[in-house]
């Protein structure tokens, strides 16, 4: 932004900034047009959609969503019934994804050493798997 209004101020036209600074002529143009009319270059806050929900509403929502990380948007939607608590509320607190991590896949290194470890018992001698004890050849009693 402020490389822009210097840019401006030296009497630089708004295609010319826009191609130097490789952004759109709109974007540039709603920068000077703010600077022209307020005077600064600040972010100014939108005006935005009002929350369904306060403050002490959403922190409970997000205690429950942590504590219950499997639980589907519509179970959720049936527990938060009293006042009625909205799918998009819930969606734009970003809850709506939240779950529990998976297992992570096993790489490739790991595949291999599990297949070596696999693969091992094949170059035993006929003495050595005579030692092992095969899990068929288990005693269980019943009590």
């Amino acid at each position: 932004r402020q490389k822009i209004l210097k840019q401006y101020q030296k009497r630089v036209s708004q295609r010319k900034i826009a191609k130097s600074l490789k952004l759109s002529s709109f974007t540039v143009h709603n920068i000077i047009q703010r600077f022209r009319e307020s005077g600064t270059v600040s972010v100014c806050m939108g005006q935005g959609r009002k929350t369904i929900l306060d403050a002490c509403e959403l922190r409970v929502l997000r205690g429950h969503c942590i504590t219950y990380r499997n639980v589907t948007v519509m179970e959720i939607t049936t527990w938060k019934h009293n006042p009625p608590c909205h799918l998009l509320a819930i969606r734009r607190c970003r809850l709506k994804l939240y779950g529990s991590k998976k297992k992570p896949y096993l790489t490739m290194i790991q595949k291999r050493r599990r297949f070596l470890w696999a693969k091992a018992p094949l170059k035993w001698t006929v003495a050595k798997r005579k030692t092992v004890l095969w899990s068929e050849e288990l005693k269980f009693e019943v009590l």
